[in-house]
């Protein structure tokens, strides 16, 4: 997501005297990949994703980097077509899991499953990927057990699962996060540890 982020946020600037249309496209883009999801960041809008960082203008108001509350259902529409069309999980599962997770708050839209179940499968496939670096295979199957555990998809929890304690083998390697499965798992007490598996 950081190498979408900086191309297209490249793409934007290189744009030259942009239409109305082209701009809002443009940002709508930069907007999707200047989000971070995490369980760490400001959550001004109650939502998985948040702000890179926020301020205060000379009227003493917060100001967020981006600010998602300019979003609008348009924007939203052009979220929902990229998950449908785009082939690189990792696009997919950015695309589907705004839609997911924003819906109500950018257009006042009931959440559709079938973007969580979307994003789930495209984070497992990225965290899966041969070679993939653990530091961003982690977040991707920890996002999908947690994506599982709010739909209640017990199938997919249990990959997600299974997953992360494939990833945890990997990190037991010397300087490997080890503790950082074990840590998860436990603030999860419905992902459904198995008595092997513990």
């Amino acid at each position: 997501c950081m190498d979408v982020r900086s191309a297209v946020g490249a793409a934007r600037q290189a744009l030259v005297e942009p239409t109305t249309s082209e701009n809002k496209g443009a940002w709508a883009e930069v907007l999707a990949f200047n989000l971070t999801g995490s369980e760490h960041h400001e959550k001004p809008w109650d939502t998985w994703f948040g702000p890179l960082g926020s301020g205060t203008s000379a009227d003493g108001a917060i100001v967020y980097f981006p600010d998602a509350s300019e979003a609008d259902a348009e924007i939203l529409a052009h979220w929902k077509s990229r998950a449908a069309t785009c082939k690189a999980p990792v696009l997919v599962a950015r695309y589907a899991d705004l839609v997911w997770d924003m819906s109500m708050f950018i257009a006042g839209e009931k959440r559709k499953p079938a973007f969580g179940r979307m994003a789930m499968d495209a984070y497992l496939a990225c965290a899966a990927m041969a070679g993939r670096d653990l530091y961003d295979a982690f977040p991707e199957a920890e996002r999908a057990l947690t994506l599982a555990l709010q739909l209640g998809d017990t199938k997919r929890r249990d990959a997600a699962r299974e997953l992360l304690l494939k990833l945890h083998k990997a990190a037991m390697e010397p300087g490997g996060q080890w503790w950082r499965v074990p840590g998860f798992l436990q603030q999860q007490p419905k992902a459904a540890v198995t008595n092997e598996e513990n």
